[in-house]
């Protein structure tokens, strides 16, 4: 392809507003204390490295609790839980 001819694609591009490469679409990960503050306004909260929805952090009443395995559980919160910056919240 001749360099005129790529400009002509570059503004195309530009005009449009829109990438011709296929775009995947990444949720916003957050830090624990982002996911945290979420959880405080009644979300659930997720790692991405646990690869599921189904196992989550919510709060219930005063206390965070992880739901896993079909019920909720106390979640005592680990180091690495606080360390990692894969949460997501929904």
């Amino acid at each position: 392809m001749s360099n005129a001819q790529n400009d002509v694609i570059d503004e195309m591009i530009q005009e449009a507003e829109v990438s011709p490469i296929p775009v995947e679409e990444v949720e916003k990960t957050l830090t624990f204390g982002e996911a945290i503050q979420e959880a405080l306004s009644n979300k659930r909260i997720a790692r991405i490295g646990w690869g599921t929805k189904e196992e989550y952090g919510h709060f219930e009443g005063d206390f965070l609790h992880i739901f896993k395995d079909g019920k909720d559980h106390n979640w005592i919160v680990s180091k690495g839980d606080v360390c990692e910056e894969d949460w997501i919240a929904f």
